[in-house]
């Protein structure tokens, strides 16, 4: 019986080390993304490149937007986040 229970405890460890996840290379499609919060009036070209360059040293892979109202004060500089100003402001090279 000890032998038995020896042999398929054996079996099963082979197993579980063989089935390890081989886990896929880091590319930029790999990367964890997070969702960022646009206030709609609190967005500018040089703040956007200069957050967009943390996240990218952070080892993030993408931004999904999620555009919102905008902020108190800054009613006057709310872009339309589909608008031309705001294509304008979000394409960074």
């Amino acid at each position: 019986m000890l032998k038995k229970s020896f042999f398929t405890l054996l079996v099963i460890l082979s197993v579980s080390v063989s089935a390890q996840v081989k886990w896929p290379a880091i590319t930029q499609q790999t990367k964890p993304w997070t969702r960022w919060w646009w206030q709609g009036s609190a967005v500018d070209k040089p703040g956007l490149r200069a957050a967009m360059q943390l996240y990218q040293q952070a080892g993030l892979g993408g931004l999904e937007i999620t555009p919102i109202y905008g902020a108190k004060g800054a009613e006057d500089k709310f872009i339309d986040f589909l608008s031309p100003d705001g294509w304008k402001c979000c394409s960074i090279p």
